[in-house]
């Protein structure tokens, strides 16, 4: 869920070489079957939180802002409908 809001809103990943323990960490948990059951996605951790706890502050940032329309399907991020899938 960290990692989800942390780049949601403030267009920073917590992942990625910067820090080399966190990258390990995730890396070790991903591979626990109890996480790989309950695993999530970025739209729902970004989304469910502002319910709960009230709005996040988006630091506003280039970089935030196109993790943010990306996750919220802005700037056509998501097309509908869906293209037909291709058979190869």
């Amino acid at each position: 869920r960290m990692a989800a809001s942390v780049a949601y809103w403030k267009g920073d990943t917590l992942r990625g070489g910067r820090w080399k323990h966190i990258d390990a960490w995730f890396e070790a948990f991903e591979q626990r079957p109890s996480y790989s059951a309950s695993r999530s996605d970025w739209y729902t951790h970004a989304n469910d939180i502002p319910p709960q706890y009230g709005n996040g502050v988006d630091d506003g940032s280039k970089e935030q802002q196109t993790i943010r329309r990306a996750l919220d399907g802005g700037d056509a991020a998501w097309r509908l409908p869906l293209p037909p899938l291709s058979s190869s």
